[in-house]
């Protein structure tokens, strides 16, 4: 072919394009053509491939210094991603919002740590992307055990049922119910989908709750509820135990009635030394004087809520100055609510009473507080794993408080768990409702909230 090239760029591109039958196109080792975090690779192939064929075809090739052709130089490209892990880390343990953990990781970014700080939308995507995950995991891997079942209730705008299944091993948060009303064949056919999706209907053996009607009705409560559907389904009814700190705080309800007497069926309502010592807790405080030289006392961590914790406190206070007649230091915290559904807070005021209010301190009233402070609070603080200590603790006490002896033998179940090294206890569904607590205003529908409430679990993928 006779002619005058116009550069010695189009006479090599021609060149290459008879020597390889077209196999290397205009374009190969253009930038715009090639994605960033591939150019490095690609320049290497493409100039391994040029240099192959410029040497084949040296010989007869015309070079000169304006036909050569060198390929552009790209910098090498760090393929930069940022990892959602921290911030998925603190949305499910550190309780942070999606956009909280984003802003979080940019602090500490910008403050010189090397941590990713990936932005909001992307840790949102994450966490939602982890909580399907883990779903998917819990129903291929909890069928293989055999559980109890957990569930407790509140009123979140509407009402919740958070579901949980425990062993001697693990606690699973199993989902957060939304719900139309707070009737027992609502929940029922509730949890029992849920049961149904994970396929744990064969593996729940045990039943623990609350004592209410609403759960323990021997017609139409939830529990009886569950163990016909069980029954007829699988052929055997699932074993029920009632929640024994429950039974303590009815227990403990008709004692006081039985010594104070009254019935406070309206959580509003309550003794008049509870209404004292709410109204003018700063003033008894201070009345009660300083405490420079007050004996110390030694006591333990128990490991509960601060409210329990004060009730430790409080017992163990009574019952140095029932043996000392003197009232060791006192670390007055802040007041419990006042609620039926946790009447043990009712004890914490009858001990600060008879601790701040001296005119409390009658023969009736000292005998309540010796029974809250001494078998009452023993048997509470157990770790409730059997049912012979409240027997052989509690039961003798109750001889004198008719209505409270004869509630305990309702309701405190003499017979061996099923599954051994479980809690007679729903604290566990009650920490739950308190992590639905925390959770319920960064989720915007009941889906986001079961997907979070799930996220909280400590349970790994790996």
């Amino acid at each position: 072919m006779q002619g005058n090239w116009l550069s010695g760029e189009d006479k090599q591109f021609y060149q290459l394009q008879l020597s390889s039958n077209g196999s290397i196109g205009y374009a190969t080792a253009k930038e715009i053509s090639i994605h960033p975090s591939k150019r490095e690779r690609c320049f290497q192939e493409a100039t391994t491939s040029f240099a192959d064929i410029t040497s084949r075809n040296e010989s007869s090739a015309t070079s000169s210094e304006e036909d050569e052709w060198t390929p552009p130089q790209f910098p090498p490209q760090k393929r930069c991603r940022n990892s959602t892990r921290s911030a998925v880390s603190l949305v499910r343990k550190g309780k942070l919002s999606t956009k909280n953990a984003s802003q979080v990781l940019h602090i500490l970014k910008n403050d010189g740590h090397d941590v990713p700080a990936p932005s909001q939308s992307g840790v949102y995507k994450a966490v939602y992307k982890e909580s399907r995950l883990l779903i998917q995991h819990m129903k291929e891997t909890l069928k293989n055990y055999e559980w109890c079942l957990h569930f407790d209730g509140k009123n979140l705008d509407g009402e919740k049922q958070v579901v949980l299944i425990k062993n001697r091993d693990k606690e699973i948060r199993l989902a957060v119910l939304t719900l139309e009303n707070g009737r027992a064949t609502t929940i029922f056919n509730a949890i029992k989908e849920i049961l149904m999706e994970y396929e744990l209907w064969p593996k729940v053996k045990m039943i623990i709750c609350d004592t209410t009607n609403t759960n323990s009705g021997s017609k139409n409560g939830i529990v009886t509820q569950l163990q016909k559907y069980c029954k007829q389904v699988h052929g055997y009814s699932p074993q029920y135990i009632g929640c024994q700190h429950h039974v303590l705080d009815r227990v403990l309800r008709h004692a006081m009635e039985f010594v104070i007497g009254g019935k406070t069926s309206n959580p509003n309502i309550s003794y008049p030394f509870v209404s004292k010592i709410i109204e003018n807790y700063e003033s008894l405080k201070r009345k009660f004087g300083s405490q420079e030289d007050s004996p110390i006392l030694t006591q333990s961590n128990i490991g509960w809520r601060d409210d329990m914790k004060f009730l430790f406190h409080l017992s163990n206070v009574f019952c140095y100055y029932d043996e000392h007649n003197v009232f060791p230091f006192i670390n007055f915290q802040t007041l419990p609510g006042i609620s039926n559904a946790r009447w043990n807070s009712r004890a914490i005021f009858a001990l600060l009473a008879f601790i701040l209010l001296p005119e409390t301190r009658s023969a009736k009233f000292t005998e309540l507080c010796r029974f809250i402070a001494r078998p009452w609070s023993t048997v509470w603080f157990l770790d409730q794993q059997d049912w012979k200590p409240g027997m052989d603790v509690l039961k003798p006490q109750l001889q004198n408080f008719s209505n409270a002896n004869k509630c305990f033998d309702k309701h405190w179940k003499r017979e061996d768990s099923v599954i051994t090294g479980v809690e007679r206890s729903n604290r566990c569904a009650e920490r739950a409702i308190k992590i639905l607590g925390d959770i319920f205003p960064f989720c915007k529908s009941d889906e986001k909230l079961n997907q979070r409430f799930i996220l909280t679990n400590d349970i790994s993928l790996s």
